[in-house]
C-alpha cells in the first residue's frame, strides 16, 4: 500500500508580516526559485542561491524561509546538514518572534530526526511545532502536523495511534473544508486498515470516501494511488478481476506521470499470481522504464524485485540472483526496509534452490538481522514515546513547583507590604486620632443637642410607623375577608343556579297538579270515572317528577353543605379526579349566571390510575376554584374583545409521575405578559379592575400548595393562553 503524500513539501510559504510587501515579494521569488529546483536539474545553482539568501539577506524572515527550504532540500540526502539549517532557522525565528517560521523549523527538525532514528527528538520537536500552530490557530498547519505524527506512528507499526492522529487531522481539515487535506487523511487511514485482512472492508470504505475529494481537486497523483490501493485490497481478498479493473483505471489516469510505474509493478504481481508470466514480464519492464525516466529510485527497485521474483518463479534461478543483487545495490542507496526484506528473502530462496547453503544462510541471517533492526526501531520509538510522556509529566511538575514558589514569594512580599502599610497607617491614625479628639471635645456639646432632637424625631416617626402598620394589618384583614366574601358569593351563585333547575320543576309540576286535581273533582262529580282515572294517572306521574327533582335539590344542598363545612386542616384520602370535576362544574355554573352568552368548551383528561391522595380537600378545592375562576374571567375578557370568532376552551388534566400527582388547569385566553409573570403570586397583586379582585387568590393558593409539600408553577405565552401546574406528593 502506498501512502498519499501531497503535503510533504507544500507549506514552505511562511508569513513575513502582513504589511511588509517588499519582504513578501522577495519571499515569493525565493519560493519560485525553490520549486524551480525541484522541477529542474540545476540543483547546485539553486542550492547556492538559497545559501546566499540565508547568509546575506538582511530581512530575517526571508533568512528563515531560505534556511527551512535548505533543510527540506537536504532532509534525505544530507540529514545532518538539514538539521543544522532547521535549527538555525528556529533560532532566528525565535529571536525575532517569527512564530510561523519557528513552527515550520520545529516541524522539519521533527521529520529529519525521525528519519535519522532520533525518535525522542522527533516527538519533542513535532509536538512543539504542533503547539505553535495551535496557538496561531493555523488549522492547515495543525492538520498537517497531526498527519506527520500519524505517519511517525504508522511507520513504527503503532497503527491505533496512527489512526488517532489521522482522524484528528481529518476533523480539522473538514472544519476548514480543505479538500486536499481531507483526501490525504482518508487515504492514509485506509492504508492503515489495509494492513490487516480483518479490516479490509474498512480500508475500502476510507479509500472510496477519499476518491471524490481527489477527483474534485484534480489531484492526479493521489487519484492513481487510491485506485491502485483499492486494487491491492481486492488482490488481498482474492478478487483478482476487480483488482485488475482498478489497476487499469489507475494506469489510464496517471499515464504520463511517475506514479504509473508503481501501478505497472502491481499489475506485474497480479499477472504473476494469474500465472501469466509473459504479461508479468511486460508490466515489470514498463514499470522499470517509466521509473528510470522519472528517476524514481523506489519504483526502479520494486521493478527489479518483481522481475527477480518472476525469474525465480519460472526456474531462472541464476538470472534471479543477478536481478536481486542489482536491486540490493540500489537499495543500499534508497534504504527501504520493506524492499530489502524481499531482496534478502529472494536471495536466500534462490541459493537454497541451487543448494548453495552457505550463501542461503548468509542472506537468511541478513533477513533476520533486518527484522531485528526493525523491531529495535519499534522498541526505540515506543521507549522514546514513554520518555517524552515522562518529560511532559516532569515539566508539568516543575511548572507547578515554580508556580508554588512564585506564590510563596508573592505572599512574602505581600506580608512585607502589609507590615509597612500597617506601620504607616498606624502613625497616620495616631495623628488623625489626636486631631479628631481635640475636635470632638469642642463638638460634643453641640452633638448632644442634635442627638436629643433626633431622638425625639425618631420616637415620633416610630409612633407613626406603628400606626401605619396597624392600619395596614386592618386593611389586609378586610381584603382577606372581601376575598372570602367574593368566593362565597361565587359559590352561592353556583349553588343557586344548581338548585334553581329542580325547584323550577317542582313548582311547575305542583301548579299543573293543582289544575289536574280540580279537573279530577269536576269529572268525578259528573260520574265520568274513566276520565277521572286518566287525570289521576297524570297527577301520579307529576308527583313522581316532583319527588325526583326534590331529591335532586336535596342532593345538591347536601353536597354544598359538605363543601361549606369549616376545614379542620385534617388531611383525608381524596379522589383528586372527582375533586377537580366538582369544582370545574361549580365554577362553570357560577360564571354562567353572570354571562348567559358565555359558553366555553370544558375539556377534562383524568388519569384514572391515580389512587386517592392524602390532602385537605377544602383547601385544595379552594386552590382549584381560584385557578378555574381566573381562567373563566380571562376567557370572558377575550370573548368580549374578539366576539364569536373566538372559541373559549378551559381544560383540566391530571397525571401521576415519580410519586407526584400533577394537576394542570389551562385556558386559551390572552396569557400573562412577561413583565408581570413574576408578580402574580405576590399578595394583593391583581390585574382585575378595582372592586373585581383583591389579589389574594393566587397568593393564598401558593401558600396552600406549599403547605401540602407541593409546588405551583405557571407557563404562559402572551396572546395564546396560560397553564397552571400543581404538583402534590403522593
Amino acid at each position: 500500500m502506498k501512502k498519499i503524500e501531497n503535503l510533504s513539501l507544500h507549506n514552505i510559504i511562511l508569513k513575513a508580516g502582513k504589511k511588509n510587501w517588499p519582504a513578501l515579494l522577495r519571499s515569493a521569488v525565493l519560493i519560485v526559485a525553490l520549486f524551480s529546483y525541484f522541477l529542474s536539474s540545476g540543483q547546485n545553482a539553486e542550492t547556492d542561491s538559497l545559501i546566499r539568501v540565508a547568509g546575506k539577506e538582511k530581512n530575517d524572515s526571508l533568512k528563515v524561509n531560505a534556511l527551512i527550504s535548505l533543510a527540506i532540500e537536504n532532509s534525505q540526502s544530507a540529514p545532518d546538514k538539514s538539521l543544522e539549517y532547521a535549527e538555525k532557522a528556529r533560532e532566528i525565528a525565535s529571536k525575532i518572534n517569527f512564530k510561523n517560521g519557528e513552527a515550520y523549523a520545529y516541524k522539519w527538525l521533527g521529520i529529519v530526526n525521525n528519519y535519522k532514528g532520533n525518535y525522542y527528538d522527533a516527538l519533542l520537536n513535532s509536538n512543539k511545532s504542533l503547539d505553535i500552530f495551535e496557538a496561531l490557530r493555523d488549522t492547515v498547519g495543525t492538520s498537517n502536523l497531526l498527519s506527520n505524527l500519524g505517519s511517525f506512528y504508522a511507520d513504527k507499526g503503532e497503527d491505533s495511534k496512527a489512526v488517532e492522529y489521522y482522524l484528528r487531522s481529518l476533523d480539522l481539515a473538514k472544519q476548514i473544508e480543505n479538500k486536499l487535506r481531507i483526501e490525504t487523511a482518508l487515504g492514509n487511514i485506509g492504508v492503515i486498515y489495509s494492513k490487516n485482512p480483518a479490516t479490509d472492508d474498512k480500508a475500502l470504505d476510507y479509500y472510496f470516501q477519499a476518491l471524490p475529494y481527489a477527483l474534485e481537486v484534480n489531484d492526479t497523483a493521489s487519484i492513481g494511488i487510491l485506485y491502485t490501493n483499492i486494487g491491492e485490497v481486492y488482490v488481498a481478498q482474492g478478487n483478482l478481476d476487480e483488482a485488475e479493473r482498478y489497476y487499469d483505471t489507475a494506469v489510464n489516469i496517471c499515464k504520463g506521470t511517475s506514479g504509473v510505474a508503481y501501478t505497472y509493478n502491481d499489475l506485474g504481481k497480479l499477472a504473476r499470481l494469474k500465472k501469466d508470466f509473459k504479461a508479468a514480464q511486460n508490466y515489470f519492464e514498463k514499470g522499470y522504464t517509466i521509473a528510470k525516466q522519472y528517476n524514481s529510485s523506489i519504483d526502479i527497485l520494486q521493478s527489479l524485485i518483481g522481475k527477480a521474483q518472476l525469474q525465480l518463479a519460472t526456474g531462472k534461478t541464476s538470472d534471479a540472483i543477478v536481478s536481486f543483487k542489482e536491486a540490493l545495490t540500489l537499495d543500499n542507496t534508497v534504504d527501504s526496509p520493506p524492499e530489502l526484506k524481499d531482496v534478502y528473502l529472494g536471495l536466500a530462496s534462490a541459493y537454497q534452490q541451487l543448494q548453495d547453503y552457505k550463501n542461503a544462510l548468509f542472506f537468511q541471517r541478513k533477513l533476520n538481522d533486518l527484522y531485528n533492526t526493525e523491531n529495535q526501531k519499534k522498541v526505540s520509538f515506543s521507549t522514546a514515546t514513554l520518555e517524552y510522556a515522562l518529560e511532559l509529566q516532569k515539566q508539568s511538575g516543575k511548572i507547578a513547583v515554580l508556580m508554588k514558589e512564585n506564590k510563596l514569594q508573592e505572599l512574602s512580599l505581600s506580608k512585607e507590604r502589609f507590615v509597612r502599610n500597617v506601620s504607616i497607617a498606624g502613625l497616620a491614625a495616631l495623628i488623625i486620632f489626636a486631631i479628631v479628639l481635640l475636635f470632638n471635645i469642642r463638638q460634643r456639646k453641640r452633638l448632644n443637642k442634635v442627638l436629643s432632637s433626633q431622638k425625639t424625631e425618631i420616637e415620633a416617626q416610630k409612633a407613626s410607623v406603628e400606626k401605619a402598620l396597624a392600619e395596614l394589618k386592618s386593611t389586609q384583614a378586610q381584603l382577606i375577608q372581601a376575598e372570602k366574601m367574593a368566593s362565597l358569593g361565587e359559590l352561592t351563585a353556583g349553588i343557586a343556579h344548581e338548585i334553581q333547575n329542580p325547584l323550577n320543576f317542582v313548582n311547575n309540576f305542583s301548579e299543573v297538579n293543582q289544575e289536574l286535581i280540580q279537573e279530577l273533582k269536576d269529572e268525578m262529580s259528573k260520574g265520568n270515572l274513566n276520565e277521572a282515572q286518566i287525570l289521576a294517572d297524570d297527577i301520579q306521574k307529576n308527583e313522581q317528577k316532583i319527588y325526583h327533582h326534590g331529591k335532586r335539590a336535596g342532593g345538591i344542598v347536601k353536597g354544598m353543605l359538605q363543601h361549606s363545612r369549616i376545614s379542620t386542616g385534617k388531611k383525608e384520602l381524596t379522589n383528586i379526579n372527582n375533586l377537580c370535576d366538582e369544582y370545574l362544574r361549580i365554577a362553570y355554573h357560577s360564571y354562567g349566571t353572570k354571562d348567559k352568552n358565555f359558553n366555553p368548551e370544558l375539556k377534562t383528561r383524568f388519569d384514572k390510575t391515580i389512587q386517592k391522595i392524602n390532602i385537605v380537600p377544602q383547601e385544595i378545592g379552594r386552590v382549584l376554584s381560584n385557578l378555574i375562576n381566573n381562567a373563566f374571567y380571562a376567557l370572558g375578557q377575550k370573548s368580549k374583545e374578539e366576539g364569536s370568532a373566538f372559541k373559549p376552551i378551559i381544560a383540566i388534566e391530571t397525571k401521576e409521575s415519580l410519586n407526584r400527582v400533577y394537576i394542570t388547569v389551562s385556558d386559551n385566553a390572552g396569557g400573562i405578559p412577561d413583565s408581570i409573570k413574576d408578580k402574580i403570586f405576590q399578595p394583593f397583586f391583581t390585574t382585575k379592575p378595582t372592586g373585581s379582585g383583591t389579589g389574594l387568590g393566587l397568593s393564598l393558593s401558593y401558600d396552600i400548595v406549599k403547605a401540602h409539600g407541593g409546588e405551583i408553577k405557571v407557563e404562559t405565552k402572551e396572546g395564546e393562553g396560560t397553564e397552571f401546574i400543581i404538583q402534590l406528593p403522593v
